[in-house]
């Protein structure tokens, strides 16, 4: 599978990545497979959110023993209209603690943070 750089990030994955919308519906087990199957046919970037759902936990048991070899994404939103910015600050911290616990592995490769 062809690859490119991810943005400004520096990762080269492939061109072919899965996100986590589509497996919201799914049931769990049922979605853990589809996302193994993705990454068994070469997909190395999975973009997921804490507005998912349980796409994190779904993905985090799919990718868990192989997670040395994949890009995962995610992003947080509680932190948004916090009314101060050690408020916001407490609240992302949450969010990223909460993605890691799901996603079963100690670290993101990207992190999205919005500005608002």
């Amino acid at each position: 599978m062809a690859t490119r750089v991810l943005g400004r990030t520096g990762l080269v994955v492939n061109e072919i990545g899965m996100g986590g919308i589509p497996i919201i519906n799914v049931p769990f087990k049922r979605a853990v497979k589809v996302v193994r199957r993705a990454y068994e046919m070469g997909v190395n970037y999975f973009d997921t959110a804490r507005a998912y759902r349980d796409s994190e936990a779904k993905m985090g048991e799919a990718l868990k023993d192989v997670r040395d070899k994949v890009y995962i994404a995610t992003k947080g939103h509680s932190y948004q209209n916090a009314p101060n910015a050690k408020e916001a600050g407490r609240r992302a911290q949450e969010d990223l603690e909460t993605s890691l616990r799901e996603l079963k592995t100690d670290y993101v490769d990207v992190w999205h943070v919005n500005e608002s």
